[in-house]
């Protein structure tokens, strides 16, 4: 009987212990060691202590970004340890969040997280591969290559020079685009590059390319008041102080090899012939160039290939087209050897291109002369039957070249324009 009574006690206190152990505290509490989570580009993991004398479960959901935080252990039976590991972050200059959600039985915390990406580099160098561009008639494309450590950006003045892909981070390229112009006129625009503190400026020259102090047009008269869409148009041959053009029989052989023309055909319609220009300068208002620009004068042709401070140096041609271009044709404005070594199609670094397109006899009405790039200058030799103008050719792989000669003012041969 006392064995019974006794077990009986025993029973009683077993449920008696078992009911308060399971028994929700009247007063539950949550804390923890720290009220925010904040980690670093890195990554890595934080410990977050936790107090309760309830049991809890811990949530994770993220306001920005999926996955980049794990959590062991996720249940917690009263006070313990949340190990929370977050992946790296390699974003520049930005943040991503979540929140981890405590919750209990009465009580629940929540804890906010947030990741930092990593700092933007700050640039001690900004490098472009080029300063200059030169754009013909017809615009184009052209890349910029830029090297620095941090972000950039190129923005251009001009509503006709436009930027793609201006905006990037260290190493990169963008492209500077440049409408085809329709009234002739030269025109420049500056787009800088800008890396924190540091700029840097790529100045482009439409139409035309300032030399020293004359702006020369980038390619040749075609029809009278234009000029040819890039640097490679022949263009036409005109007649000493008139608008009338005629086409060059040069002809531009292919594989590099040189050109070659037709001396024997009489031009179309071709006027010749001894006659007295009667003037000793070309005429404004039978200038065949566009408005705002002029024939140059025979000071400004010696000027622009050397000749003005022998020997000449600034001009070397390149009869075998061996620098990129389709056509044959000189170089003109820098140093010889320097255009030699740099100037190439798409790239003529402040140079100008002449084409080769010969002359037209002003006797015979042919083409007897093809393989020269010959230039009208706008003045007389002192009488009023001869004018000056300049040639240049490749002989023997050496540059040679006449200024002091002239011809009848019926000859036939092309104009290169300086702006007025």
């Amino acid at each position: 009987m006392k064995k019974t009574l006794f077990a009986c006690l025993a029973c009683v206190g077993i449920l008696l212990s078992c009911t308060k152990e399971n028994e929700t505290p009247s007063n539950p509490t949550l804390t923890t060691d720290m009220e925010a989570i904040n980690v670093d580009s890195e990554g890595g993991s934080v410990n977050l202590k936790v107090t309760a004398n309830v049991g809890t479960t811990t949530t994770i959901t993220y306001d920005s970004g999926d996955g980049w935080i794990t959590l062991m252990p996720k249940v917690l039976k009263g006070d313990g340890v949340l190990a929370f590991t977050f992946s790296k972050f390699l974003d520049y200059d930005a943040t991503r969040t979540a929140k981890a959600t405590i919750k209990g039985d009465g009580v629940e915390k929540v804890i906010p997280i947030t990741q930092t990406g990593r700092p933007k580099p700050v640039a001690t160098e900004l490098d472009l591969d080029k300063y200059n561009v030169y754009a013909d008639v017809i615009g184009g494309s052209f890349d910029i290559a830029v090297a620095t450590a941090g972000e950039w950006t190129a923005t251009s003045d001009a509503d006709w020079c436009t930027v793609e892909n201006g905006t990037a981070l260290g190493v990169g390229t963008f492209t500077i685009k440049v409408a085809k112009s329709e009234d002739y006129q030269y025109r420049t625009a500056n787009v800088k590059v800008t890396s924190g503190s540091l700029e840097r400026t790529v100045f482009v020259q439409h139409v035309g390319t300032k030399i020293g102090d004359i702006v020369w047009a980038n390619a040749n008269v075609d029809q009278p008041d234009t000029f040819g869409e890039t640097c490679e148009t022949l263009g036409l041959l005109y007649q000493w102080n008139t608008k009338k053009g005629y086409p060059s029989y040069t002809v531009q052989n292919t594989n590099d090899t040189g050109c070659s023309g037709d001396t024997g055909t009489v031009v179309p319609g071709f006027e010749g012939g001894a006659v007295d220009a009667m003037a000793e300068k070309w005429a404004e208002e039978n200038d065949p160039c566009p408005d705002g620009w002029r024939v140059p004068t025979h000071e400004e042709l010696k000027k622009l290939i050397g000749d003005d401070a022998p020997p000449a140096n600034k001009f070397t041609v390149d009869f075998w087209k061996l620098q990129g271009m389709t056509v044959s044709g000189a170089f003109c404005g820098l140093d010889r050897e320097i255009m030699k070594a740099e100037c190439t199609r798409g790239n003529l670094n402040g140079a100008i291109f002449i084409p080769i397109a010969g002359k037209v006899n002003r006797d015979t009405g042919t083409q007897d002369e093809w393989w020269n790039v010959m230039l009208w200058s706008s003045e007389c030799v002192g009488q009023t039957w001869d004018m000056f103008g300049i040639w240049m050719c490749s002989a023997n792989d050496s540059d040679a070249y006449g200024t002091g000669v002239w011809y009848g003012s019926k000859t036939a041969m092309s104009v290169r324009c300086v702006k007025k």
